[in-house]
């Protein structure tokens, strides 16, 4: 489930977990009883009961995932195994989802923010654009990164469209001659998101980037064009 999540908003719940702590023997929580917490664990063992099966988490493992989504009862009781205090970091459903709310309603006003300096994009209307900074994709690029390879296809369907959100990069050609340097608010590829041909020039990060793309489908619609 976090694996899926904006870097950025998987530290805000991090940030907002909590510790608890279990005694030897401890029932954690209950089958049939409503899920309300996911859990990681931090120290100890737990034994994880389903009749007639049982299997045991140790350090780093996590249970409860599905009552950050659903109110649906559990579907084992965990207890605290073992002779050592149980330590579980907890994060609850309501925290979850209002974090998850926020995060997703700034990122769409950043974005939006974003493709108002774009050029190619001003004639949107509202609407458009906040469709628009809905499908727009975070991408994050290590310094000394490409982003994009001269003559080499980002992927099967054509280029992409990218906006510089953070960090800087550098415009080079074939020979390794450098032709531009980009910041925030500069975005590059459209002519491969636009006729899906391969880039023209190599782009490279030469600080950590934050880049915001949209693959050529979703690039052409907000043009007009024909998908």
């Amino acid at each position: 489930l976090f694996q899926t999540l904006h870097a950025d908003d998987r530290r805000a719940l991090y940030a907002c977990m909590y510790e608890l702590t279990y005694a030897p023997g401890e029932r954690v929580v209950r089958q049939g009883a409503e899920g309300r917490n996911f859990y990681v664990v931090v120290a100890g063992t737990l034994e994880v009961t389903v009749r007639p099966r049982m299997k045991r988490l140790f350090p780093g493992d996590t249970f409860g995932e599905v009552a950050l989504l659903h109110a649906v009862p559990r579907s084992a009781t965990v207890t605290a195994a073992g002779s050592e205090t149980c330590v579980l970091w907890a994060l609850d459903r309501k925290t979850f989802k209002k974090i998850l709310s926020e995060a997703a309603f700034e990122r769409r006003r950043a974005n939006e923010s974003l493709l108002a300096k774009v050029a190619p994009l001003k004639m949107l209307d509202e609407y458009d654009r906040k469709v628009l900074a809905d499908a727009l994709v975070p991408k994050f690029y290590a310094k000394g990164e490409n982003i994009c390879v001269q003559g080499v296809r980002e992927s099967p369907g054509g280029g992409a469209f990218h906006v510089i959100a953070r960090g800087r990069v550098a415009v080079r050609l074939a020979d390794g001659g450098e032709v531009n340097r980009l910041s925030i608010g500069a975005y590059f590829g459209e002519v491969s998101a636009l006729e899906g041909t391969p880039p023209t020039a190599t782009v490279t990060a030469i600080t950590d980037v934050r880049a915001a793309t949209l693959d050529r489908a979703a690039f052409r619609r907000a043009l007009g064009e024909d998908v």
